[in-house]
């Protein structure tokens, strides 16, 4: 379930905005294995000079197309995380006009009591989603589980055109 903030710069049309959404869904669903129909994304658009971004001494020069991307997730390995960063730059460039040097990309842990999708109720831990395994009541650790390890590579393996390296360094 992951929740998506996309934060940018004023200037992009509503055309612009739903398709950089869209990509970061994709990556969502391919990289991440979150199920379809499972889509939060709360994009907020800020006047120039609100974003301060700077480098983190890398020699990396922002611009006015500065895209901040912050997951909150439950159970994504190290393997899916930074294959979701290389995802989003690869396919933000490509269908979007973002700059790699513009993306900053935060994925932030949470477990499963921590999400009430609506009615005032915690879904996951009152076996109101059926379709989630629930193992106790802290599950959804973000954790270099077997489990999600396999399930990111059967879904590469379903879709080889991704070419996703989940190789990636602990």
């Amino acid at each position: 379930m992951p929740l998506v903030r996309i934060d940018v710069q004023k200037g992009r049309t509503p055309e612009e905005l739903r398709r950089l959404a869209d990509t970061v869904q994709d990556v969502m669903l391919d990289v991440f294995a979150a199920p379809p129909g499972d889509r939060y994304q709360i994009i907020t658009e800020h006047a120039e000079g609100q974003i301060i971004a700077e480098d983190t001494g890398l020699g990396l020069e922002r611009t006015n197309g500065i895209v901040i991307i912050q997951i909150f997730q439950q159970g994504r390995s190290t393997e899916q995380k930074v294959a979701a960063y290389a995802e989003l730059a690869k396919r933000l460039e490509a269908d979007c006009g973002v700059r790699p040097e513009d993306l900053i990309i935060s994925v932030m842990a949470n477990r499963h009591v921590d999400w009430s999708f609506g009615l005032g109720q915690a879904q996951f831990l009152d076996s109101t989603l059926t379709s989630v395994v629930k193992p106790d009541a802290l599950s959804g650790q973000s954790l270099d589980s077997n489990r999600g390890e396999q399930y990111v590579a059967e879904r590469a393996t379903m879709r080889p055109d991704l070419d996703l390296d989940l190789k990636g360094e602990r």
